[in-house]
């Protein structure tokens, strides 16, 4: 009788082939909005910060040298930024803490940054004022351009649509945009072409530089709309006309006691952050809309 010493079997020497484990976690691909890299970012003391915005301005006349001067005056108004909060907990167990070879804390502490950014990021984009920052999409006072088509953009000469906007903005503001997009839409504009054939979005010559749109350059934010029906997929603007307050850092926090008895270890991280559009007259965006 012959019998196998094979690796499947453990009795049948399978344990003499144990299992190796790679040094490094796999990890999706998790996507944000780089919203904060474009954005004037600021950190203050308290609980929220107030500015004076202009709303109106003097004006100047011409008279004759006896000619009764006419009055003008300034007029303002005060904006007010306040830091919201994100939180989450996780509960890892203290054998898992002491055993594990993966030094699990700095991995929930990093895994803690990403969710956070990716969180900050949709309301920077989307976020509605309430509870959360207000979102670029979501500012009063934006401008709003009508793509002239009910479901996407004319089919003759499309890139026109996108020319008018950048031209809507006064230039100093439009030669320090940035046009903001999801990758379906820089999709769809990447086909386009100019009467002589050339397309319309231009790829870096320089490994890591954006690609540019009438010379400038291209944000893709994963928050933005496609393009559809009453969709806003496309705004073109001076991000420095966007605000984000830090208020708190991304803090985690180690708690050995809560949770001690179960012998568990309770790990809260938390961060305060507010945002809003400082200056709505930097900014116009695009509505798929016939009319």
């Amino acid at each position: 009788e012959a019998k196998a010493l094979t690796v499947a079997t453990d009795s049948a020497a399978g344990y003499l082939a144990p299992e190796q484990f790679g040094a490094e976690i796999l990890k999706a691909l998790r996507q944000f909005s780089p919203i904060r890299q474009y954005a004037r970012v600021i950190t203050i003391g308290g609980s929220e910060i107030k500015y004076p915005r202009r709303t109106g301005s003097t004006s100047a006349y011409w008279v004759g040298e006896t000619d009764d001067r006419t009055e003008s005056e300034t007029a303002y108004e005060q904006v007010a930024f306040t830091p919201y909060e994100l939180a989450t907990f996780t509960d890892v167990s203290n054998q898992l803490l002491e055993d594990n070879a993966y030094n699990l804390e700095g991995e929930l502490s990093s895994d803690f940054a990403e969710s956070f950014g990716i969180a900050e990021a949709s309301a920077f984009v989307t976020g509605n004022g309430t509870g959360k920052p207000k979102g670029i999409m979501s500012a009063a006072g934006i401008q709003t351009m009508i793509s002239g088509n009910g479901t996407g953009f004319p089919t003759s000469a499309p890139a026109d649509v996108l020319i008018s906007m950048f031209h809507k903005l006064p230039g100093v503001h439009a030669q320090n945009g940035v046009w903001l997009m999801n990758r379906n839409t820089l999709g769809a504009i990447r086909t386009w072409k100019d009467s002589m054939g050339r397309y319309l979005i231009v790829d870096p010559i320089s490994e890591g530089a954006p690609a540019t749109l009438l010379g400038r350059p291209i944000v893709e934010a994963i928050d933005m709309d496609d393009i559809g029906a009453n969709k806003y997929p496309i705004l073109f603007g001076d991000l420095k006309g966007y605000r984000i307050i830090d208020r708190i850092g991304l803090s985690v926090l180690r708690d050995p006691y809560t949770l001690a008895t179960k012998g568990q270890v309770r790990f809260h991280a938390r961060r305060r952050v507010g945002a809003d559009v400082t200056n709505p007259d930097r900014f116009v965006k695009l509505k798929v809309s016939a009319t």
